[in-house]
């Protein structure tokens, strides 16, 4: 019996190759290289790390694979507009509240959306992409908040 192994390779590789490609098309940007690739890696690591442990409790102790291939990745997304000018740990944390909230979106908030206005985000754009970057445009909004009234 043959098995189809496309989807799952593709799920195994596409973070994978998200996880470099962010890397390095966000620190050809800056001039700031080191920081922004270091940066960049701890925000990324900081959403998979939180995303494992919370896709497990919120699942009653089983993690989704959905769940470790998108939301991953949101940890890459929220830093995006900072990730030249917040510190290591500033970035950590940065990308587990965007892997929170994409672990959220896709166990709590997408079956509501479907449920009660019949709305089906199929390939996750709105938990993945488009909460994480809210959460990043609020993030550099504050910052930059709070350097004008420094100064």
């Amino acid at each position: 019996m043959r098995r189809d192994v496309g989807p799952l390779l593709h799920a195994r590789v596409h973070p994978v190759v998200d996880f470099l490609a962010q890397l390095l098309l966000r620190a050809r940007v800056h001039d700031q290289f080191a920081q922004t690739a270091i940066n960049t890696i701890f925000a990324l690591c900081g959403s998979t790390l939180v995303t494992f442990v919370l896709s497990a409790a919120l699942r009653r102790g089983k993690v989704a694979i959905g769940d470790i291939a998108n939301a991953a990745l949101a940890g890459g997304v929220s830093i995006g507009a900072t990730c030249n000018v917040v510190t290591g740990p500033q970035a950590l944390l940065i990308g587990a509240l965007a892997g929170a909230i994409c672990t959220v979106g896709f166990v709590i908030v997408q079956p509501m959306l479907l449920k009660r206005f019949k709305i089906l985000d199929s390939a996750g754009v709105h938990n993945l992409h488009g909460m994480p970057g809210m959460f990043g445009a609020w993030q550099r909004w504050s910052q930059s908040r709070w350097l004008q009234r420094l100064n």
